[in-house]
């Protein structure tokens, strides 16, 4: 498995007489030996053996800071063309307005549930009208 690292501070591999600038990118690879290439400017500067608990150490004390992968774009999805907005027809368009504007209904051709309610507040009404006059 590999993962790679950015140096955020020079890094002093005493052992192997070798600094890590500031940039270098480091790509561990655990599958291989725990081998850590680094890589300046595009070339590879050295490889050396790091275990995965120096890795860990140096991304705790933020010294590197791991770089996610970037998937490329998926070649299906970027030559799909984007469709063209449905545009209503006249008589949707109506229906939508007459919607918007409302109609009178008879309480008599509301559903019984809502009549009720309708009724309810009616008798309400009433009594309230009845009380303020008294």
């Amino acid at each position: 498995m590999q993962k790679s690292y950015v140096a955020k501070t020079t890094i002093n591999f005493v052992d192997f007489e070798f600094y890590v600038r500031p940039g270098d990118l480091l790509v561990h690879d655990t599958s291989n030996h725990n081998r850590l290439t680094v890589y300046r400017n595009g070339q590879i500067v050295k490889v050396v053996k790091q275990g995965t608990l120096g890795i860990v150490a140096f991304l705790k004390n933020k010294f590197i800071e791991e770089v996610a992968p970037v998937a490329p774009p998926d070649p299906v999805q970027a030559t799909k063309p984007t469709p063209e907005p449905v545009r209503p027809s006249k008589e949707e368009l109506a229906a939508k307005r007459r919607k918007m504007h409302g109609e009178e209904v008879s309480v008599n051709e509301l559903p019984k549930h809502l009549r009720e309610i309708v009724e309810s507040r009616e008798t309400k009404t009433e009594t309230t009208v009845e009380s303020a006059e008294k």
